[in-house]
C-alpha cells in the first residue's frame, strides 16, 4: 500500500467524516458540545466561537440542541 495515499486518505477521514457514539465511548466529564468539539480542536481550522458555533448547528440538526450543555453521563443511551 502506497504510504502517500494512505496519508491522504487519513486527511480525508479526519477531514470530513465523523462518528459520534453513545455511551462509553463519549467521555464522561465532557458535555455533548465538547465531545463533539475533540476532533474540530484537533484540525485546528476553525477559531473556538466558530467551532462552537458550528456544533451548536449540528447538535440542533440531530435533535440534541437542548442538551448540548448536559454531560455525556445525562444524555440517553437509546
Amino acid at each position: 500500500m502506497d504510504s502517500q495515499n494512505d496519508e491522504a486518505r487519513t486527511c480525508v477521514r479526519n477531514e470530513h467524516i465523523g462518528s459520534v457514539f453513545q455511551c462509553r465511548f463519549l467521555l464522561p466529564d465532557f458535555t455533548a458540545l465538547e465531545n463533539v468539539l475533540l476532533p474540530m480542536r484537533k484540525l485546528k481550522q476553525f477559531s473556538d466561537s466558530d467551532m462552537r458555533d458550528r456544533v451548536a448547528s449540528v447538535l440542533k440538526d440531530v435533535g440534541l440542541g437542548e442538551k448540548a450543555d448536559r454531560l455525556a453521563t445525562q444524555l440517553s443511551g437509546g
